[in-house]
């Protein structure tokens, strides 16, 4: 008895090793997978970029400037080694807002039926182009910096860069808000509808106790399977409103990090410290986001 407690131990052991090594295995595919990406190595790249500066400004907190110079130096060239990376990595990256505005032609909302939802099209079109005039600036900024182009014209660039897509975080965060709304809509109906389902399913079985026949039976299983089906929906629904609140998190953050150099933040007194915890929170979300695409 006691050897068979001991097997016992060891089988159960072993299969929350097994168990374990299973999900890492699971955990370094999906890396792979998302290093397979240049949207996916951009994001992993930003996650480490910004987590040492957070660790470089959490740093600053509490040791000496001249302490700190020296021992914080390989840390420092990390990030600007990891920032002209991305800068590489997003080279021609604005084919991805000149395919969004292919996909509005012949710029006619013919799905629009209201005043919004023509504002919010031409709003879509108006975000593309500036998309891809910043996408063109971000090349041009990228080929300065691995000494291709003159620097001359580097501090406008990075000035009209700044600007431009802070124009996109607005108009995204507006879209994404009002696309939020609809699912907050499209949800309380179908819970709506969920409920109103289950109400029927409860009277059937009522009836069902007091009435047995094969009808009945085959009614009450089809309207349990109704019942199954309007909850997977609704769980599914609840995870596109939560990826999408989410998304306006990361845009929130974005437009802080954006923001800072747009209206001069640092100039008025405004901590370093705003523009890299929320560089980190953007990049963290954004790779979240991505991962649970992924899998």
């Amino acid at each position: 008895e006691v050897v068979t407690q001991v097997q016992r131990n060891d089988l159960d052991f072993l299969t929350c090793d097994l168990y374990d090594m299973r999900k890492v295995i699971l955990w370094i595919a999906l890396l792979r997978k998302i290093l397979l990406l240049n949207d996916g190595r951009d994001k992993i790249l930003k996650v480490v970029q910004y987590s040492a500066k957070f660790w470089l400004f959490l740093r600053a907190l509490t040791v000496s400037s001249e302490k700190g110079d020296v021992s914080t130096k390989p840390i420092k060239n990390l990030i600007s080694a990891f920032s002209l990376s991305r800068r590489v990595i997003r080279l021609g990256s604005s084919l991805g807002p000149f395919n969004a505005l292919m996909r509005l032609y012949p710029f006619a909302p013919l799905h629009a039926r209201t005043t919004l939802d023509f504002l919010r099209f031409y709003l879509e079109a108006v975000n593309s182009c500036i998309g891809i005039v910043n996408d063109t600036v971000d090349d041009l900024i990228c080929l300065i910096k691995i000494g291709y182009s003159s620097p001359r014209y580097l501090s406008y660039y990075n000035s009209l860069s700044d600007r431009l897509w802070f124009s996109t975080i607005l108009i995204d965060l507006f879209e994404n808000s009002q696309a939020l709304l609809e699912l907050y809509d499209s949800r309380k109906d179908l819970v709506r509808r969920a409920s109103k389902q289950k109400g029927k399913m409860s009277d059937v079985a009522r009836r069902q106790v007091l009435i047995q026949s094969e009808n009945n039976v085959e009614k009450i299983a089809s309207i349990y399977e109704f019942s199954t089906e309007y909850d997977d929906r609704i769980e599914k629904m609840e995870h596109k409103v939560t990826m999408q609140q989410i998304g306006i998190i990361k845009l929130l953050a974005d437009g802080v990090f954006c923001g800072f150099d747009v209206l001069r933040l640092g100039d008025r007194g405004w901590s370093d410290g705003w523009q890299t915890t929320s560089g980190l929170a953007s990049a963290l979300l954004s790779s979240y986001k991505l991962c649970i695409k992924e899998c």
